[in-house]
């Protein structure tokens, strides 16, 4: 029973679309908001590690190694956010492709970007990694 449901309500969804460009923005547009939606959640993670690496409990000498790490994970935040505004914008553009080497190109920036923003996630982890081996010390 529920297999049809979900079927159905796929089918709907789809038939929305007038074109298999229509389904591919659509499917683009939903992991271009997952990924607005890591860097929302990361920025508000900044803040809470700013805080922390700068805490007195911690007892850290010299906390710039971690704020200048910090610093770069935040500017790099921006530079996604304006990346993907533009990426999101130009999506209108696969409507309007002709040929596949048209569709290729989007494709091959969205995972162009995807490698990008997964570097930059390692990264993050990484120095909250460090930060976690400081707090564990404690």
């Amino acid at each position: 029973m529920w297999n049809l449901k979900k079927d159905k309500l796929m089918n709907n969804k789809i038939q929305g679309f007038a074109t298999t460009e229509g389904v591919q923005k659509a499917d683009l547009q939903i992991e271009i908001e997952n990924w607005e939606s890591q860097i929302d959640f990361m920025k508000k993670e900044l803040v809470f590690y700013l805080k922390l690496v700068r805490l007195p409990a911690l007892n850290i000498t010299d906390p710039s190694f971690f704020l200048q790490g910090l610093q770069e994970v935040e500017n790099t935040n921006e530079t996604f956010e304006k990346l993907l505004l533009n990426y999101k914008n130009s999506l209108d553009g696969l409507n309007e492709c002709e040929d596949i080497q048209c569709e290729s190109y989007y494709m091959e920036t969205h995972e162009e970007i995807q490698d990008k923003i997964k570097k930059h996630q390692l990264r993050f982890r990484a120095i909250k990694s460090q930060i976690f081996l400081v707090v564990q010390k404690i």
